[in-house]
């Protein structure tokens, strides 16, 4: 009884957690897609400015 019990909550909490982080992972994806666009889009100028900048000597 217990060990069918504990199999059961362990399933449902495995199946809630996979469910969960599914959606968090989507979320996540939609959420980095978001921040780094426009990242991307401020950062692409820069690194063709840097790149344009001569190579600094590293001591």
């Amino acid at each position: 009884m217990l060990t069918t019990l504990v199999l059961v909550t362990a399933f449902s909490a495995g199946a809630i957690t996979g469910i969960l982080s599914s959606l968090l992972n989507l979320g996540l994806l939609k959420a980095a897609l978001l921040i780094l666009a426009p990242v991307s889009l401020i950062l692409l100028p820069l690194r063709t400015q840097v790149v344009k900048l001569p190579p600094r000597r590293v001591a």
